[in-house]
């Protein structure tokens, strides 16, 4: 099953990286935002907003990821590549989790470019080697979770519109609603456990603690429950229907 894994994986990124319009946007809609925005709540927030703000764009790139990702595996479903595959000897468990594992080395790569760029603004790395490296590590994990749902999504939804309809507006929403943005105290009251609940509030969180210090135990334990629970579901949920459409 790792062999065929790897195989997948390989698939995945090559079919990425072979795609220059889709690499363009990737790398470039994430930088575009961050410096879209930084400049206005900068100035409201502090000099230090970029060590805030730079964390959530790094986990934008898996959120605002997942309309795209989805709506590629719908295309390749719809012509036919995935009943070519089921003919092969593969499982349906390793055709799913290789394009999950090539997703997620792509959304690492392009966190890891983005961070690189947010040091022009005066981002930084303070806490030594091993939390740059857990660092990257929860934002793996937090793209697990979203390239998980993105592929329920997509071999369940009839259409391509839903496809796009079911993951733009709420990944816009959860931005908006996170700590990274703003603090949770600026949100009004009745808001604030929802902002706090939010997944990219917790993975923000500990990415802010593993770059600048402060709670990392307690934000990444809650990072890692979302994805156990939300993308593990959404996984199982994901080889299930796999198998039903080629069967």
């Amino acid at each position: 099953m790792m062999t065929e894994m790897a195989l997948l994986t390989g698939r995945s990124i090559k079919r990425f990286s072979r795609t220059p319009p889709l690499i363009i946007i990737s790398f470039a809609f994430p930088v575009v935002l961050m410096f879209t925005i930084l400049p206005v709540y900068g100035g409201l927030i502090g000099d230090d907003y970029i060590q805030r703000f730079a964390p959530l764009i790094a986990l934008s790139t898996a959120t605002f990821g997942m309309s795209p990702s989805a709506l590629g595996l719908f295309t390749d479903f719809r012509s036919g590549i995935f009943t070519r595959l089921r003919t092969m000897p593969l499982s349906a468990g390793s055709t799913i989790t290789g394009r999950l594992a090539g997703d997620v080395l792509r959304i690492v790569a392009v966190a890891a470019v983005t961070i690189l760029v947010a040091h022009i603004p005066g981002f930084r790395f303070s806490n030594g080697v091993l939390p740059v490296l857990g660092f990257f590590a929860v934002v793996a994990v937090f793209g697990a979770m979203c390239t998980a749902v993105s592929l329920l999504i997509a071999l369940t939804a009839p259409d391509a519109d839903t496809v796009q309809g079911s993951l733009g507006a709420p990944t816009t929403l959860a931005f908006f609603l996170s700590s990274g943005f703003i603090p949770v105290e600026a949100y009004p009251g009745w808001i604030q456990p929802v902002v706090q609940a939010n997944p990219l509030s917790t993975a923000g969180n500990a990415l802010i603690g593993l770059a600048s210090g402060g709670p990392v135990l307690v934000p990444v334990l809650q990072t890692l429950a979302w994805a156990v629970g939300l993308g593990g579901l959404c996984g199982l949920l994901a080889v299930r229907a796999y198998r039903r459409r080629t069967a």
